[in-house]
């Protein structure tokens, strides 16, 4: 160091070639000297310069296990860690493939957390969007959950990655195997989706995975578990195209929720709205809104027996029967509102009540056609306190008789 630095400030040749077109960075880089390095790049060395066989310094500090130099030329304001040698290399390929103390050295000082990144932001993405989430569960309801929205119709590739716990380290492909997240079109935009059946768009595992968000559509990633072991903090990572952008925010969970199990059987399984009215003897429920409140946030989610052919954990299969319900007032005369008939486990519709017009509201869920027996659950999600109860519908009167 006594002899280089007078020699810098002697306007020596930084850049000055030897016979394998190594400059002096180079060679600090090789030799893992860090004071020199960091002197060199003070002095303006430039920090991808390419040897005679492409390799920047970067690759020959990670070449020579370097790991002080690797840190230094890394966290380098100019870097290119994805500048190829003339083996196709990169830096991020040399980390990886070495491994150890040299990968974790090397993917802190550039900023990245999943191993995975480096092929996302290689192929064209390298804007990067990250939110931090407490809860992965293997009940996605429970995980943390995130709204994405794009003013234009917007490329991306997502990642979830699982930070780690003491039973799986993070950074691992055993880690990454064991959580994914399902994409779902939503329309509330400000709570937990509870069910990904009924507009699912996609799934997520270990491969990174391509989504365009379209422009004015909300959608909802729900991560999840696949196992115990893999279960608590986690991040979702989104990356772009360096122009693109795009608006991510964490949904809330509802603060309350109530379920009721029933089924349609005999009588009971009247099917839906056709003359005349079979779902009359269907089960009725009725849900009880806050006294006096203009405006009550509901979703109201139906669910029929799991098939025995949905085995696979997040994925959408077909169901024996369509399934749906209608919402009528108290006296069960005037139908307010209706969901989709739909063939999934589930179906649900956000809904936005007017309790000073209809307190007490009565749910009638129904299969399409009369005779489809089956068990279901009734599940109701608000931010208020709900009253969901039994009820029993009018009794109907013959009057041909």
């Amino acid at each position: 160091m006594n002899s280089i630095a007078p020699l810098l400030d002697g306007k020596a040749d930084i850049e000055a070639k030897d016979k394998d077109g190594a400059r002096p960075l180079h060679i600090a880089a090789t030799a893992n000297h860090t004071r020199a390095v960091a002197l060199l790049l003070e002095k303006g060395a430039s920090v991808n310069a390419q040897d005679d066989k492409g390799n920047s310094p970067l690759h020959n500090a990670l070449s020579a296990n370097g790991v002080d130099s690797v840190k230094t030329l890394s966290s380098h304001k100019k870097v290119d860690i994805y500048r190829r040698n003339k083996n196709d290399q990169h830096a991020a390929h040399l980390a990886l493939k070495i491994g150890g103390d040299m990968k974790r050295a090397f993917m802190e000082a550039v900023k990245v957390e999943d191993d995975r990144e480096f092929e996302v932001v290689d192929s064209g993405f390298p804007k990067r969007y990250r939110l931090e989430g407490e809860n992965l569960s293997t009940d996605f309801q429970k995980s943390n959950q995130f709204l994405v929205t794009a003013a234009v119709e917007t490329e991306a590739k997502l990642i979830c990655h699982f930070i780690g716990s003491g039973a799986v380290a993070a950074n691992s492909e055993s880690a990454a195997s064991k959580v994914g997240f399902c994409i779902v079109k939503t329309t509330e935009g400000k709570h937990h989706e509870m069910s990904y059946q009924t507009n699912c768009l996609g799934y997520g595992g270990l491969e990174p995975t391509l989504f365009k968000f379209q422009p004015g559509q909300q959608i909802a990633i729900l991560p999840y578990s696949q196992s115990d072991e893999a279960k608590g903090k986690f991040s979702m990572l989104f990356f772009t195209k360096a122009e693109a952008e795009l608006t991510i925010k964490p949904l809330a969970p509802w603060k309350n929720s109530m379920q009721r199990k029933s089924e349609w059987k005999g009588e009971s399984a009247g099917g839906c709205n056709q003359e005349p009215n079979p779902w009359r003897k269907n089960p009725h429920f009725l849900l009880r809104l806050p006294k006096g409140k203009k405006e009550v946030e509901v979703l109201l989610m139906l669910e029929q027996t799991k098939s025995t052919l949905d085995i696979i954990p997040y994925q959408v299969h077909p169901y024996a029967f369509h399934i749906g319900f209608y919402i009528y007032d108290k006296e069960v005369e005037a139908q307010l509102d209706r969901s989709v008939w739909q063939n999934a486990r589930e179906v649900t519709k956000h809904f936005k009540f007017d309790a000073t017009a209809h307190q007490e509201l009565i749910i009638i869920p129904t299969t399409v056609k009369t005779g489809q027996e089956t068990a279901f659950t009734l599940s109701v999600f608000s931010d208020e306190e709900l009253e969901l109860e039994k009820f029993n519908p009018p009794k109907i009167v013959d009057v041909t008789s």
